[in-house]
């Protein structure tokens, strides 16, 4: 209900009070001087009567008394005229069924029962009562007269409540006129129109309102339009700052992707325990490396809204295993008790973003050993509930390390913030980790909580529900996946000559037959003549970027009626719109570099095929041991 309907109604409901309170008032002062009209005028009648016929009584004039009973019922409203002496009747006049009844004086209209006001009146000689008179007056006059000045109470009621109803539509829509103009801006401005102007004229408090508005409105066009311009330029610089991160991150992950990967294949070579040592330490230092170019990648992805999370079949107690013995090494050299309790009902296949889960997992084990010297570390997972589709579960990090004051742990899950600065120093890191770790696992559907008492220890912990796996098949063939790995034909296709060394260095290592090309236009003319089981195609490249080279492969295949070769995109920053860009393209999955050899691995269990691939013509470089470009 509208304000201005309310006022209307209101005012009428108020009017319609005072003007009935008013009619009952006057009806009841009305009724109230009828009733002593009629006793003041029945007293004065029996008065007069009594008066009148004393002498005729007192010579017992028979023929005076009945003259003046006749005479007496002629004036209007009386019933009947009775004089008496003693029990005797002397005269007599008017309507004999009434005189019939037993005689009862009536002292008040209230009395009334019959339509009939009884009254008397002795007639008195020198003290001594010779007779005495009645009469009857009739109420039917007085309620007849009561009656017609009801109606016409009623009616002034009837035209005042008329007035009264315009009355008050008028004020209610003088009243909120105004207001309802004040609410009509009001919604243009929730709708975003800022371009209005009341025109409201008056000195009183709602015109003054109304100009108040007007000029609020103004201010907000204003600042709406610097607010705008403003959002455009940040738009325009978070957009250059991801393509700087994206670009900057492409530029490490490339001399970085060397590092880690050849690093690797040189462990398996038979080297001193020196060389060992120090390929160790570049796998570590590279690791590290690694990480931290991730974590700005991320938080780039997570402040442009392109950070997501992708499902795919994994159980929660291999994570887990997975990622305590990563850590193994760093807590036994710091002689720290390194615990793992998990509930081996944790071995249900789940549906979870199993890479981000395990960066979440990796990063409070990681920050847990950093920051204890002595004591224990504990990685625990435990089982809540369990339902048919879906399981409940917490996973705990517990360290006695240095730990976080209570006015510090507010800051922790800030972006590029650290206790204090000498946590920087002394431990390093970028302080991008655990708000990382805290969006991961709010795009789980949680949030990680903390307990901690500097100089004793933290506790990390978070719970998770999670869907069972309808495809636990999957996990079962991958576990098999390297027993049965085939010998594929592969194509490899990147402009830089040193990702091109890498992955020649890896599937070498897995005995995979494969060719290079260093452009799109390079792999088209390779694939122009042979047959391939799978191709590892680079997103970026002059002349023919990765995306319009699959889509080329696309078009071949489908003019010959070839069956679609696996394409594997490989990117270094691996961003929302290049991964919608090359499905669409085409391509077929996208592993982001740096590559690993267990990277490598997966892929080539994933894409294996029943039977091996015939050429279409013989060509040398399909059989080349190392790149050919």
């Amino acid at each position: 209900m509208s304000f201005r309907l309310k006022t209307i109604i209101g005012v009428a409901i108020i009017e319609t009070i005072l003007v009935s309170l008013l009619i009952g008032s006057n009806l009841l002062n009305m009724q109230l001087q009828s009733e002593v009209e009629i006793l003041n005028r029945a007293r004065t009648v029996i008065t007069l009567f009594a008066t009148t016929t004393k002498d005729a009584v007192l010579s017992s004039d028979i023929a005076t008394l009945e003259d003046y009973t006749n005479e007496i019922i002629k004036n209007e409203g009386i019933v009947y005229a009775r004089i008496k002496s003693g029990d005797t009747v002397l005269a007599t006049a008017g309507d004999t069924k009434i005189m019939k009844r037993p005689f009862k004086i009536d002292k008040s209209l209230e009395m009334v029962t019959d339509g009939v006001l009884d009254t008397t009146e002795a007639i008195v000689e020198s003290g001594h009562e010779f007779g005495r008179v009645e009469i009857g007056i009739s109420t039917q006059f007085i309620d007849a007269a009561y009656q017609k000045a009801k109606e016409k109470a009623i009616a002034i009621g009837l035209i005042g409540l008329v007035l009264s109803a315009l009355f008050s539509f008028f004020l209610g829509s003088l009243l909120t006129r105004r207001l309802h103009e004040i609410r009509k801006a009001t919604q243009k401005i929730s709708e975003g129109d800022f371009d209005l102007n009341l025109n409201v004229k008056g000195t009183d408090e709602i015109a003054d309102t109304a100009k108040a508005f007007t000029s609020m409105s103004k201010t907000l066009r204003t600042n709406i339009q610097e607010l705008r311009k403003e959002q455009a330029i940040s738009d325009k610089a978070n957009k250059a700052k991801t393509q700087f991160l994206a670009n900057m991150s492409h530029e490490i992950r490339t001399p970085l992707n060397a590092i880690i990967a050849l690093s690797s294949s040189m462990k398996r070579a038979n080297l001193p325990n020196l060389e060992q040592q120090k390929l160790k330490k570049i796998g570590i230092s590279s690791e590290a490396l690694l990480a931290q170019v991730n974590d700005i990648l991320d938080i780039s992805k997570i402040e442009s809204g392109e950070f997501t999370i992708d499902n795919e079949p994994c159980t929660i107690y291999n994570l887990l295993e997975n990622s305590f013995e990563i850590f193994q090494e760093l807590a036994e050299e710091k002689n720290l008790s390194y615990i793992f309790d998990c509930d081996p009902l944790l071995k249900t296949v789940v549906e979870t973003d199993k890479t981000r889960l395990s960066q979440v997992v990796n990063n409070l084990m990681s920050n847990a050993i950093k920051f204890t010297d002595q004591g224990s570390i504990q990685l625990k997972g435990t089982l809540i509930s369990e339902t048919d589709n879906t399981i409940e579960l917490m996973v705990t990090v517990k360290d006695s390390g240095i730990g976080i004051s209570p006015d510090n742990i507010p800051k922790l899950f800030k972006p590029f913030t650290q206790e204090d600065e000498t946590i920087t120093r002394r431990f390093g890191g970028t302080g991008l980790g655990l708000s990382i770790s805290s969006e991961i696992v709010k795009s789980l559907g949680s949030r990680i909580e903390v307990d901690s008492c500097l100089n004793v220890g933290t506790v990390f912990q978070f719970r998770l529900k999670l869907n069972k796996s309808s495809r636990p098949e999957i996990l079962e063939q991958d576990s098999q996946g390297e027993l049965q790995l085939k010998k594929l034909c592969i194509l490899v296709v990147d402009d830089n000559q040193m990702n091109l060394d890498v992955m020649a260095v890896l599937l070498d290592d897995l005995g995979q037959e494969f060719t290079t090309a260093t452009n799109g236009q390079e792999c088209l003319d390779i694939f122009a003549h042979q047959t391939f089981d799978l191709i590892f195609m680079d997103f970026q490249m002059p002349i023919m970027d990765g995306f319009d080279t699959t889509i080329a492969i696309r078009d071949i295949e489908k003019k010959a009626h070839l069956n679609p070769t696996p394409i594997v995109a490989m990117t270094a920053n691996a961003l929302q719109q290049h991964k919608e860009k090359a499905f669409h393209a085409g391509m077929d999955d996208y592993v982001t570099k740096p590559v690993t050899i267990g990277t490598i691995s997966s892929i080539l269990q994933k894409y294996s095929p029943k039977t091996h691939p015939i050429p279409k013509t013989q060509n040398p470089a399909a059989h080349a041991p190392s790149p050919s470009s």
